[in-house]
């Protein structure tokens, strides 16, 4: 499943980042980005797996996984990856649960893809 039409508009409707909380457009957060949760190369582009970030988050997390980021972030609190996590449980249809468990799975899988690599 791809992004839709009505998909983009709810999330550039969306007036805080979902990693620092802050709202957009203020001289700390930047502006509105769209952030793939788990990065382009290892996800799709799809509602699923995307959020709204401020430019200082996204820039921060870059390519990281989301479990990652959340680990290195003193801003993106238990709460926040809580949200998170409830939001893209109801986008892929599943539970909170089941979601963060695909999360923690698809964290591993990358990092020993990565490990491969640099071997």
């Amino acid at each position: 499943m791809f992004l839709t039409r009505e998909q983009l508009t709810e999330l550039e409707a969306r007036t805080n980042c979902a990693y620092c909380g802050e709202e957009f457009n203020t001289t700390i957060t930047g502006h509105k980005q769209i952030d793939h949760v788990m990065p382009l190369g290892e996800g799709i582009t799809a509602r699923g797996n995307l959020t709204a970030a401020c430019s200082s988050c996204n820039a921060g997390k870059h390519n990281r996984h989301v479990l990652d980021y959340y680990a290195r972030s003193d801003k993106f609190t238990d709460e926040l990856l809580d949200a998170l996590i409830a939001d893209l449980a109801a986008q892929n249809q599943c539970t909170p649960k089941s979601m963060r468990g695909l999360l923690e799975s698809s964290r591993e899988l990358m990092s020993e893809r990565r490990a491969a690599e640099c071997t």
